[in-house]
């Protein structure tokens, strides 16, 4: 998409080879993902929105055909950590909002026509498609992506949502969707918006409460070195010294039902990381370090 996006930031076609392996035009972040997975936030890029009241509109002269309509905004600001979440890679509170957002419109949300789901990294983007019911193998950006249109810090979902509008303003029938992520996968915001007003009020509303109790979490360890002894490994990741896999980072749950986390600066361990699944392997954690077993 960020081929054909003329204000994207990095428009050169990029392969899955190319994406997925490690190199100095593609240097390791941390496992599994490379630059170029990543949200590009160094851009020289702005947007803005003006928003007003259809008799400001009118009496300012600004012409029907490029107004547009909020329909649905929702966020939720309840907060739990990634150590304390019971499935790491299932957002309930995201589908607390995709569930609101589908009564206000009247159809479910994997039904909007145009969609820009936040996109700093592609576990974002995978766990929104699941959450919201959209289709895995599709491509849920008009811009082309955080990684490639650019994704300017704290200013991202300006920009996806001034790729969408354009695109409602040509089809007024049209729904468009804009998602957020805040931290990780912590706090989500979802947008509808239409170029067509349905006569009614749009929703807007932080659902921190509703989300509090679908968003089902566990006791964590209070300190690095607070456990010590059989657990099995939730989820990880590798850092790198340059191009090589040097360091593992595990959560861990524990065998008296706990989070913990847990490091190991082997650098087999790491490469091993980097080769295999590592989710639901058995460790043994020691004073803040663990050895698989």
């Amino acid at each position: 998409m960020a081929t054909r996006n003329p204000r994207a930031a990095f428009r050169e076609p990029r392969d899955a080879g190319f994406l997925g392996t490690p190199s100095s035009e593609n240097r390791p972040l941390s496992f599994p993902y490379n630059k170029w997975h990543a949200s590009q936030w160094t851009v020289n890029q702005a947007a803005a929105m003006v928003l007003c009241s259809v008799e400001a509109a009118r009496r300012l002269g600004v012409p029907e055909d490029r107004w547009v309509f909020p329909l649905v905004g929702l966020e939720s600001s309840h907060a739990v950590s990634l150590l304390r979440r019971e499935r790491p890679a299932a957002w309930p509170a995201l589908s607390v909002l995709a569930t609101a957002a589908a009564e206000r419109i009247g159809r479910p949300v994997a039904e909007v026509d145009v969609v820009e789901l936040y996109s700093c990294f592609p576990s974002a983007v995978r766990v929104q498609q699941r959450t919201l019911g959209l289709d895995p193998g599709g491509t849920p950006t008009v811009t082309g992506g955080m990684a490639f249109a650019g994704g300017p810090f704290n200013n991202a979902v300006y920009q996806g949502l001034a790729a969408v509008v354009p695109l409602l303003r040509e089809d007024p029938a049209a729904l468009g969707m804009v998602t957020t992520v805040s931290g990780l996968l912590t706090k989500p915001g979802l947008g509808v918006w239409s170029a067509r007003p349905d006569g009614r009020p749009p929703l807007v509303a932080d659902l921190a409460d509703e989300a509090a109790t679908t968003t089902r979490a566990v006791e964590a360890v209070e300190t690095l070195g607070g456990y010590e002894g059989p657990a099995s490994v939730a989820t990880y990741t590798v850092t790198y010294e340059g191009l090589d896999p040097a360091r593992t980072v595990v959560v861990c749950d524990t065998a008296d039902g706990r989070r913990c986390v847990a490091m190991s600066d082997d650098a087999a361990v790491a490469a091993q990381g980097c080769a295999e699944e590592l989710i639901g392997a058995g460790v043994e954690l020691t004073s803040g370090s663990f050895v698989p077993i």
